[in-house]
C-alpha cells in the first residue's frame, strides 16, 4: 500500500494548492467564470462531462496527473480489500483489457454516467504507462531485472536517448512513446550499478534536486509563463525570466508544501 499512498500524497495537495492560484489567476485576468460543478470537477480530477481533454481542467497541464491519481487511487483502492500485491499486476491489466475492449467494441464509453467515466480511464492507452512503471520498479527493487555487459548498456542508453528525442519530433505514436519511455526509464534505474554517482557531489546533487522539485516545475510552469507574458514582451527574457521564477517558485513549494505532504505519506 506503500507506493500508491506516497505517491497520493506528494501529488494531490500540490495541485490543489496549484489550483487555487490558477483560478486566481483565470478570475483575474482571463474574465473566467467559476461554477460549483467545474470546481468540483476539478477538485477530483474528474471532469466527467468533457472527457478529460486539454479543456477539461483549469490546470491544463495536469491531464496526465488526472490518469496518475486514476491510477493509484485504484490501486490503492484494489489493496485495500488486502489483495495480493502479485494478483493486483494480473487484475489492473485485466481490467484495462476489458475497457479497452468496451471502448473499443461497444458504445459504453459516452452512454452510462460514471460507468463510462471508469471504463474510459481504466481502459485509455495511457495507463499502460503507470502500469509498466510499477511493474519495472518491482523488478528492479527484487533485483530481476538482467545485467547487461557495460559496453552493451552504453550503447543502448545511448540508443534509447536518441529514440526519445525522435519521438518527440514524431506525430505523437502510443506504442512508440511506450516502448522508448519504458526502455529508457529501465536503464536510468540500472545506471547507478554501472556508474558510481557521488551524490555528494555539487553537480550531481543539483541534478537530484532538480528531480525532487519536477513536479512542482511541471505544475506551475505555465501559470508562471502565462502570467509574466502580460508585462514581457520580449522573448529571450521572458524565457530566462520564467526559468528563474519557476525555480525559485518550485524550490518554496517543494519545501514548504510538497515535502512535507510526502513525510506524511511515508509515515
Amino acid at each position: 500500500m506503500e507506493i500508491p499512498k506516497k505517491r497520493i500524497f506528494r501529488i494531490y495537495p500540490l495541485y490543489l494548492f496549484a489550483l487555487l492560484f490558477y483560478i486566481l489567476y483565470k478570475i483575474s485576468f482571463q474574465n473566467f467564470s467559476l461554477d460549483f460543478k467545474t470546481l468540483f470537477q476539478n477538485i477530483l480530477m474528474l471532469p466527467w462531462d468533457t472527457k478529460w481533454s486539454y479543456k477539461s481542467l483549469i490546470i491544463v497541464v495536469a491531464w496526465s496527473t488526472l490518469f496518475e491519481m486514476f491510477f493509484y487511487s485504484l490501486f490503492f483502492f484494489i489493496l485495500f480489500f488486502k489483495v495480493q500485491k502479485k494478483l493486483i499486476f494480473i487484475l489492473i491489466p485485466l481490467l484495462f483489457l476489458i475497457c479497452f475492449s468496451l471502448i473499443r467494441f461497444t458504445s459504453i464509453e459516452n452512454n452510462i454516467p460514471f460507468v463510462s467515466l471508469f471504463v474510459s480511464l481504466t481502459g485509455s492507452l495511457h495507463m499502460i504507462f503507470f502500469l509498466a512503471g510499477c511493474i519495472i520498479a518491482e523488478l528492479f527493487v527484487k533485483n530481476r531485472i538482467p545485467r547487461l555487459p557495460k559496453k552493451a548498456y552504453t550503447s543502448i542508453l545511448f540508443a534509447s536517448l536518441v529514440l526519445m528525442i525522435i519521438t518527440m519530433l514524431m506525430p505523437y505514436n502510443h506504442l512508440l512513446s511506450f516502448f522508448a519511455c519504458i526502455l529508457l526509464f529501465t536503464l536510468v534505474l540500472q545506471y547507478e550499478s554501472y556508474f558510481s554517482l557521488d551524490v555528494k557531489k555539487r553537480s550531481t546533487a543539483s541534478l537530484i534536486y532538480m528531480g525532487d522539485i519536477s513536479y512542482s516545475i511541471y505544475i506551475f510552469h505555465i501559470l508562471i509563463i502565462s502570467i509574466l507574458i502580460i508585462w514581457i514582451k520580449n522573448i529571450p527574457i521572458l524565457l530566462v525570466t520564467t526559468l528563474i521564477v519557476t525555480l525559485i517558485v518550485s524550490s518554496f513549494t517543494y519545501n514548504y508544501i510538497e515535502k512535507k505532504f510526502i513525510t506524511l505519506g511515508k509515515k
